[in-house]
């Protein structure tokens, strides 16, 4: 869920769901389908280095049938792709085509970057406290991949400064394994808290270690405002 991108890998994955309401108990059915207008703008920390946080955006700017078209731009300093798009698988729930900005191109998608269509989504429907389910995921740059135990730990409420939400806690704890120039694996773990009512994941914590124990990653993700399209 490595976004912008060490942002857009880790948290852009977890976009878009409804949320079901039924005698006391709260179930996940399945994604909804993405408005023109919505837009999400989070804050990436990577705790580990000594660089400031920065902020990133996505916007959705077209939907086609199965497919939503969302645009991001980043502020971080000196970034590789301060603009690029995403394709939004909306069936499946997750985005799945990375694409560098093309205005002359139909919906602003220049050249393919990354396409993970084959890959578990982070978010398999329906979810409910209690259950639990494995991902896989590939690496983008194709060397690796990580795979993971999740668990929907709890529904409950999460407060980030773009507001207080329902959420769904979800642990995802498990291995990193890189498959060249040797073969090397270490623990890695997601705690994020999805929000059906933001139609994102609101706050992500990414921690992972090296083959020998040291740390590495200590990330944190939060949406600091959320302006839902005008469709909603």
């Amino acid at each position: 869920m490595q976004l912008s991108i060490p942002a857009v890998r880790l948290a852009t994955a977890l976009l878009l769901g409804a949320i079901v309401s039924g005698a006391g108990a709260q179930t996940q059915e399945g994604p909804m389908a993405p408005v023109i207008g919505d837009k999400w703008t989070y804050q990436f920390h990577n705790k580990g280095d000594k660089r400031e946080p920065y902020q990133y955006s996505h916007q959705v700017k077209a939907v086609d049938g199965p497919s939503a078209w969302i645009l991001g731009e980043s502020k971080e300093p000196n970034a590789r792709r301060p603009r690029y798009v995403w394709r939004y698988d909306v069936p499946k729930g997750e985005v799945v085509e990375l694409f560098e900005p093309d205005d002359a191109a139909p919906q602003g998608a220049g050249k393919r970057v990354v396409d993970r269509a084959k890959v578990d989504a982070w978010l398999q429907f329906p979810l409910s406290v209690g259950k639990k389910y494995t991902v896989k995921r590939a690496w983008d740059n194709g060397r690796g991949f990580d795979e993971y135990t999740a668990e929907v730990q709890a529904y409950e409420k999460v407060k980030v400064e773009g507001g207080e939400f329902d959420s769904y806690r979800i642990r995802f704890a498990g291995f990193w394994n890189q498959r060249e120039g040797g073969s090397y694996a270490g623990r890695s773990e997601h705690l994020v808290w999805y929000a059906p009512a933001a139609k994102t994941t609101v706050r992500w914590q990414y921690t992972n270690r090296t083959s020998n124990g040291g740390s590495w990653n200590d990330t944190l993700t939060e949406l600091v405002k959320w302006e839902p399209g005008a469709a909603n």
